[in-house]
């Protein structure tokens, strides 16, 4: 007959015993972030730099939109982002970083003034003086966390066509000499 061993006394649970348990799992943790972050040789992904002159000289041949854009980027800027979609529902979106890292982007389309402001600044953005660049005026809007932008309606044969916006988190100085080197081709409403 074979006999069965019972294992002996557990020994007490006591809260020193579970504090200390912790401070172990604890220490493990930490050293393993610890060398997973010393080890670890992954850089941030660098925000890529986009050809952008081809898509303005497509969106101008097709006529849908004024579209306006830079003839060249000014000394630092370069382009992160490019569409154009033409149609019945046009819209033109060149996004750009200033030599200081700041976003600055162009948002053209057949919606009202009030939507790019609200798409594109802020739901509560707030309205401030006009600024007239180059004989143009533009109307001027900003929010809470600091982002400008300068938007204006385009009329075409006297009568509301479309809006264009530019606009981000660059100071409200480098917007407006931004919009000062925007160019635009002709529109053919359909």
């Amino acid at each position: 007959m074979s006999t069965i061993e019972r294992p002996g006394p557990r020994p007490p649970r006591t809260f020193g015993a579970m504090a200390g348990a912790l401070v172990v799992l604890l220490v493990v943790v930490l050293g393993w972030v610890g060398f997973r972050a010393l080890t670890s040789s992954k850089e941030p992904t660098p925000v890529p730099t986009v050809q952008w002159a081809g898509w303005v000289k497509t969106g101008r041949a097709e006529q849908h939109l004024a579209l306006f854009a830079p003839d060249r980027l000014p000394a630092g800027w370069r382009a992160t982002s490019v569409s154009y979609v033409g149609g019945i529902r046009p819209q033109w979106h060149l996004g750009m970083l200033t030599d200081r890292g700041r976003y600055v982007g162009i948002e053209e389309s057949r919606s009202s003034t009030s939507a790019l402001v609200k798409q594109y600044v802020d739901e509560n953005a707030v309205r401030g003086k006009d600024v007239v660049v180059d004989g143009t005026t533009w109307e001027s809007w900003s929010d809470a966390g600091g982002d400008h932008a300068l938007v204006r309606s385009v009329a075409v044969d006297g009568q509301p066509y479309e809006s264009v916006l530019v606009g981000g988190s660059a100071p409200a100085t480098t917007v407006e000499r931004f919009v000062g080197s925007l160019t635009s081709g002709t529109v053919k409403p359909a």
